[in-house]
């Protein structure tokens, strides 16, 4: 089953206009064509006609007509984004002429954030930020020597796939701040390949300004659209209060507590642990597009 038909069964199409009927039937068939072009930003994009155009909320009505090609270049990242575009593969991969293309991790625009993939170019820059204070609050986070972080994100995959396994992790550079601001990252291990974890920290100059919510629903509609992951949790301590409150502004349910499921500061602690599932992830995403059609905000 297809995402948009899990969104379907529970009834998100349910008392539509015409009009939003012909919307959910457009998105129905982009996900049928190829799942990246529904896209990953903050802002939904409106998946307009059979072409498949995306266009920014706030463009102008010249804008709304641009070809495919030019939505790839501004809105998905180049070249990447062009081979996303084409033709899918019969078990979901994306293709180019007809040959499976290779999926790197890509950089990630919100309205007001460049979300870099972390590698081994700004290894350095993820060093830093490690050292300022107050990020291990609530998370146990290693204190490790540059070399030896710069060597394990080596040793880190690049693509982020169907299968993908692995830490993958991106720089939160804000420019309102002039630098970075943070990180998030997923994590899919060997023995729940169809559950990753989510994690996220912002320094704390940036936080209690929503970019918090802004970067972690981009990297929720990132890995729901580049793997085929079926569920997404992350871990909170419950006195993380602003932690709690973006999770469940995106969908997020609590569904356990869970004493000493941390380390945090050399000590065990209780964690409260969310859950996000695909067809609750992509119910929400067709209400949002469906609100933005009927101009509701």
């Amino acid at each position: 089953m297809r995402p948009v038909d899990q969104g379907r069964a529970v009834g998100v199409g349910s008392g539509a206009f015409p009009a939003d009927l012909d919307v959910i039937a457009r998105l129905d068939r982009a996900w049928a064509r190829n799942r990246d072009i529904v896209g990953y930003l903050d802002f939904d994009p409106v998946i307009a006609a059979d072409a498949e155009v995306l266009v920014h909320p706030g463009a102008s009505g010249d804008e709304s007509g641009r070809r495919r090609d030019d939505a790839a270049e501004g809105y998905l990242g180049g070249a990447t984004a062009r081979e996303g575009l084409c033709d899918s593969h019969p078990d979901g991969r994306i293709t180019h002429n007809g040959k499976p293309t290779r999926r790197e991790m890509r950089t990630l625009r919100t309205p007001h954030l460049t979300m870099e993939p972390v590698g081994p170019e700004n290894a350095r820059e993820m060093w830093r930020l490690l050292q300022k204070p107050h990020l291990r609050d609530f998370q146990d986070i290693p204190r490790l020597a540059f070399d030896e972080l710069e060597r394990q994100i080596r040793l880190r995959p690049r693509r982020l796939s169907r299968g993908a396994k692995g830490r993958f992790e991106w720089l939160l550079r804000a420019p309102d701040f002039g630098g970075y601001v943070g990180w998030v990252s997923l994590r899919v291990n060997e023995r729940t390949p169809q559950v990753g974890e989510i994690g996220y920290s912002l320094i704390v100059e940036a936080r209690g300004q929503g970019l918090a919510t802004e970067a972690v629903r981009a990297l929720v509609d990132e890995v729901f659209t580049a793997t085929d992951l079926a569920e997404i949790q992350a871990c909170c301590l419950p006195e993380n209060v602003r932690s709690r409150a973006v999770l469940a502004r995106l969908g997020f349910r609590e569904t356990r507590t869970i004493p000493g499921g941390a380390i945090v500061r050399g000590r065990r602690v209780t964690v409260v642990e969310h859950q996000l599932h695909r067809g609750e992830w992509t119910a929400r995403r067709r209400a949002r597009i469906l609100g933005r059609q009927d101009g509701r905000p």
